[in-house]
């Protein structure tokens, strides 16, 4: 685990090299480089949230160690100074960090994860690289943003994914017949509409869609449905707490 955590999150920061060399102002000398992070620290993302810190922060020392990122303007290597804002799992929370971290530290660049993606205008407004991991969302990259740069396996990908490790099951073993449960939040719902469209292609049924909002205590009223309508399997894409409050009353309710 530590090493894939230090490998799949050093990689971002060598990207991150690649944008700073090129943000940085010609003059005077700065003493860091700064470089803003909007991390979901508390809240349902907290743990992927964690993940990233904890990478970022790895990243960086190891970076820093080697003098820092050579910025050719200067002739010498000037150390990263990491920043990181709490967005609190609250999509609006990256705007106003993103924000305040454009005018009072003055970043050359944010790094963050899935839930920055509410900051996009504010990268594009402000000229500033955004570049954010574990961000699966693919409606972003069809809007011609120059400064939003978030490489990871987008919503599609997921869906044919998921649909090729059904499709391995014995088809006497394999359900056919599927619930969808629906975060109402867009990275959510399109998932979901990904997933309905590769599931149908392939000849598999979804019988019934139910929606929910996020942080939801009570999903028996969905799963009833589910079960009513015939389905033998959920298609879901919740965050964590919702996931685990979804698997503990499908149980409960056999």
């Amino acid at each position: 685990m530590k090493t894939r955590l230090l490998s799949y999150w050093a990689c971002w920061l060598i990207l991150l090299q690649i944008v700073v060399r090129g943000a940085v102002a010609a003059s005077p000398t700065p003493q860091t480089i700064p470089v803003g992070a909007c991390i979901s620290m508390s809240g349902p993302y907290s743990n992927l949230g964690g993940q990233a810190k904890a990478g970022y922060e790895i990243a960086t020392e190891e970076i820093n160690q080697a003098g820092g990122v050579f910025v050719k303007e200067y002739g010498k290597k000037i150390p990263l100074e990491l920043i990181i804002q709490d967005t609190e799992s609250v999509p609006m929370k990256a705007v106003s960090s993103m924000e305040w971290l454009y005018t009072s530290k003055k970043v050359v660049a944010y790094i963050g994860e899935g839930n920055m993606v509410n900051g996009q205008a504010i990268a594009e407004r402000n000229k500033i690289p955004a570049l954010a991991v574990a961000s699966p969302h693919q409606a972003p990259h069809e809007r011609g943003l120059k400064y939003w740069f978030a490489p990871f396996c987008k919503s599609p990908d997921t869906a044919r994914t998921i649909l090729d490790v059904l499709d391995t099951i014995p088809a006497e073993k394999r359900p056919k017949s599927f619930a969808s449960f629906e975060e109402q939040s867009d990275w959510a719902i399109e998932q979901a509409e990904a997933l309905k469209k590769e599931a149908v292609k392939r000849g598999y049924k979804v019988v019934i869609a139910e929606k929910y909002p996020r942080i939801t205590k009570d999903f028996s009223p969905l799963i009833m449905a589910a079960k009513n309508a015939g389905a033998e399997a959920v298609f879901s894409a919740p965050v964590a707490p919702d996931g685990m409050t979804m698997m503990r009353q499908m149980k409960e309710l056999d």
